[in-house]
């Protein structure tokens, strides 16, 4: 059995190290995201993102780039 985050249609917001962001493998800004994400549900993707960051990115950099970005926030308008 796969992990869901290995799903081809699982939502997954990669970030690098140098802070570029990409939805599923696609180069893409934090601005963009709500309406992919949207999307992707609309299209039957499960709502659930998984977030992952590139292994050099330190965890403060992206805990502090998720948190500028209000990714609480951003969840929350997503799916509730």
């Amino acid at each position: 059995m796969r992990c869901d985050a290995q799903k081809e249609d699982a939502i997954t917001v990669i970030i690098a190290r140098d802070g570029t962001v990409y939805f599923r493998n696609y180069r893409t800004t934090f601005d963009d995201l709500p309406r992919a994400i949207e999307e992707a549900v609309r299209d039957g993707a499960e709502p659930k993102v998984y977030v992952k960051a590139e292994a050099r990115a330190r965890y403060s950099d992206v805990e502090q780039r998720l948190t500028r970005y209000g990714w609480r926030e951003f969840a929350r308008r997503c799916f509730y």
